[in-house]
């Protein structure tokens, strides 16, 4: 359901997608300038020792060999070998050495924050789609949200960015075992990564909808949305990593097709499909009902079955009211009989009497 629903408000949400890559692009363009501005020497020095160490041509190989595991580890190693020999002509470089390291650092933090700014604003846009069809301008909202947007981002970091760079490294690190277990290890790696990566989603998929359609605090939003997302957490996941397979076929089909121009509107489609995925979760798990389309309306199971409890008793109390309505009437036809009956009594009487007078 959560899946199914996502697909379709994507698609009604489109034009949202569209702000998402403009914005991705102003910050891709910010975030190259700082990185040319600040290491351009550090830059200029590793594109010449990767094309030296000929990490380049290991790295094609690494991809013409997927099939071939005994080839490929070999590759691994070539590479692994280049990059320490790098990062041993780079300390070499001295002083240097921190100072880039340092940047490094920064410009990704930068990345990482100004990357994450655009997700509150477009949950707000497309919430109020969901909610009553309602079209909010995405520069409007962007700007005025802007103050709980920095809050939201920089409180995610805490918890995602050491997350994020354990997947990465233990990923690097498990792509060992293809020397070892050959193309089963690359299976493995791949199988890993994909199931740390949808872990990771669900288990902060609650937080932003909290944050965003209950307009929660941040950190009371962060308790509220976890415990909502574990009461469906495991069908978090498995819709998660049906997603990222669909999502890389896609993909992969798009590139093939357009010739790789697709590339620049995956990641933003992917953001966006993220969002909506945690909103139906959350709707869904707070038994709300939400527009996919202008005549799509979507009811929770929990809320339907509340429906039908309450209808049922409005029913059941309907019987019982009318057959009450049915004894009081008899009741009354009965009384009325009896009145009838000694009131006829009364007026023989009275001509009797009056016979004998």
């Amino acid at each position: 359901m959560m899946l199914r629903f996502s697909v379709k408000l994507m698609f009604s949400n489109f034009t949202t997608m569209w702000k998402i890559l403009l914005y991705y692009l102003i910050v891709f363009i910010i975030i190259t300038a700082l990185a040319i501005g600040l290491l351009l020497p550090t830059i200029t020095f590793f594109i010449g020792k990767m094309s030296d160490a000929g990490l380049f041509e290991n790295l094609s190989g690494m991809a013409s060999s997927l099939l071939n595991p005994s080839e490929m580890g070999v590759y691994l190693d070539n590479f692994v070998s280049g990059l320490g020999k790098i990062a041993n002509d780079f300390i070499l470089t001295g002083g240097s050495l921190v100072y880039s390291f340092i940047m490094i650092v920064i410009i990704f933090l930068v990345a990482y924050f100004l990357f994450g700014l655009v997700q509150l604003p477009a949950a707000h846009v497309v919430n109020a789609k969901m909610n009553s069809q309602l079209k909010l301008s995405f520069t409007a909202v962007f700007l005025r949200k802007l103050g709980k947007s920095i809050k939201y981002t920089l409180s995610k970091m805490i918890f995602t960015v050491p997350f994020d760079l354990f997947i990465g490294f233990s990923s690097l690190f498990m792509l060992y075992s293809v020397k070892i277990f050959g193309l089963f290890g690359l299976t493995l790696t791949s199988i890993y990564f994909v199931f740390m990566f949808a872990f990771r989603i669900a288990l902060f998929s609650g937080w932003l909808p909290a944050v965003v359609v209950d307009e929660l605090p941040i950190f009371k939003a962060l308790k509220a949305g976890t415990k909502k997302a574990f009461t469906r957490f495991w069908r978090i996941i498995s819709s998660v990593i049906i997603s990222y397979y669909m999502f890389i076929i896609i993909a992969f089909a798009m590139c093939f097709i357009t010739f790789g121009s697709a590339l620049i509107v995956l990641i933003p489609i992917w953001t966006l499909y993220i969002l909506l995925f945690k909103q139906c979760m959350y709707y869904g798990a707070t038994a709300r009902r939400y527009f996919v389309d202008y005549d799509t309306i979507v009811t929770p199971k929990t809320l339907r079955d509340k429906n039908e409890e309450l209808i049922n008793g409005i029913n059941d109390t309907s019987i019982d009211g009318q057959k009450m309505l049915d004894e009081v009437g008899n009741d009354l036809k009965t009384t009325i009989t009896t009145l009838v009956v000694e009131v006829n009594d009364e007026i023989k009487t009275v001509d009797l009497n009056n016979e004998d007078k």
